[in-house]
């Protein structure tokens, strides 16, 4: 592969990374994935769906699971029906928490004033001003647990304003998904007038944008078409983006494939299981894990930073949050290091006759047990 394009998107700019020099006690022997992991590859992804105006996000997977035929399809960037725009729908276990997912996303707001004077007008370029935290309060008699949360607004830029019409368009860059009612409070607060949104757009989520193939209802009724009835999966291919293209804005550490099954169990990543990693990491930052075909095992949080790593030769680096694959289709490779062969060497020996064992008849175990009868009558006094 002399292209750089026709590498892996996680793997691109491979030399970039940094080989940690140790002591490697891994098998000689070439480890491979199963067939069943190649199958079930393709069935975890993305879709980056054009959410239209007037419909809710609920109502909307209930109509792509009859589409797809499928049980169950998560979304994140969930939107009331007063918001249109792009948004995530994850299959498989491609789906991810808020902690887990850099989920930035790009507004484009358009508002209007039923009664604006000159001087407030004056004020629209002050934008500098909403550059902050923006609180979010549910009501008072909704059922959801009252919770203050935080939202951190990183940019607002006013685009256009036309004085005889009343109405302007503005640009926002917001941490979470944003709620209208707050935003519409908060405004009002800025320009000490009434404010009505008339549409809300979002243009962006993390990597995601409008331009990077969108799907609508009618692509998704035209790929299930064509694979029901001609079996060609190509439309899908075009729709269906892999998972990928959410982390490649993390850091990225290569693993030894003798490490891999014990990470989809559930263990933390160790200094002797790493081969590569990316320099000017930083303690609590996000990493990917990655195997040698540039496909994301497991997402984590660093415990070390990147300097400190190359003079350990022991200890937890990476702690894991979600796994992507599962149990089983890597083999397992633990209990082969120095200590554990020697152990197993002991033991092929005959060194257990030495070891003492506990006498003990599983029949006869109620006899053992004396059972201690309290008094029932009780003492009385007063």
């Amino acid at each position: 592969m002399k292209n750089k394009n026709d590498w892996p998107l996680l793997l691109r700019n491979f030399y970039m990374l940094d080989s940690c020099k140790k002591q490697n006690f891994s098998t000689n022997k070439k480890i491979f994935p199963s067939l069943n992991f190649l199958e079930k590859k393709n069935k975890n992804g993305l879709i980056n769906f054009d959410k239209p105006f007037g419909c809710n996000s609920h109502e909307i997977l209930h109509w792509i699971e009859k589409i797809l035929k499928l049980k169950t399809i998560k979304c994140f960037g969930k939107a009331p029906s007063n918001i249109s725009g792009c948004m995530i729908l994850g299959i498989g276990k491609s789906f991810l928490n808020k902690l887990e997912f850099s989920s930035k996303s790009n507004y484009i707001l358009v508002y209007t004033f039923p009664n604006l004077p000159y001087e407030n007008f004056r004020k629209i370029n002050a934008w500098k001003k909403f550059n902050f935290n923006l609180f979010k309060n549910y009501f008072v008699f909704s059922k959801i647990k009252q919770q203050l949360l935080l939202n951190r607004i990183f940019q607002a830029s006013h685009l256009e304003f036309d004085i005889r019409k009343k109405i302007g368009v503005f640009e926002i860059t917001v941490q979470f998904p944003i709620s209208t009612q707050s935003l519409i409070i908060n405004l009002g607060f800025l320009f000490r007038k009434k404010i009505k949104l008339l549409e809300i757009r979002r243009i962006r989520i993390g990597s995601l944008t409008e331009e990077e193939s969108l799907a609508t209802f009618h692509d998704l009724l035209d790929a299930q078409w064509l694979k029901k009835h001609f079996k060609k999966n190509f439309f899908f291919r075009k729709i269906i983006l892999p998972l990928d293209v959410l982390f490649s804005e993390y850091r990225r550490v290569l693993v030894k494939d003798s490490s891999i099954n014990s990470i989809c169990f559930g263990a933390g990543l160790t200094s002797s299981g790493i081969l590569k990693i990316e320099p000017n990491i930083e303690i609590g930052e996000k990493i990917v894990l990655l195997n040698f075909q540039g496909d994301p095992i497991a997402i984590g949080v660093s415990k070390i930073n990147s300097y400190s790593l190359f003079n350990s030769f022991s200890g937890l680096v990476v702690e894991t949050k979600k796994v992507f694959i599962q149990k089983g289709f890597y083999r397992k490779k633990w209990h082969f290091g120095p200590t554990s062969t020697k152990k197993n060497i002991l033991l092929s020996i005959g060194i257990d006759k030495f070891f003492k064992k506990k006498k003990f008849n599983n029949q006869k175990w109620w006899k053992r047990v004396k059972v201690v009868e309290k008094n029932p009558k009780s003492e009385d006094f007063f």
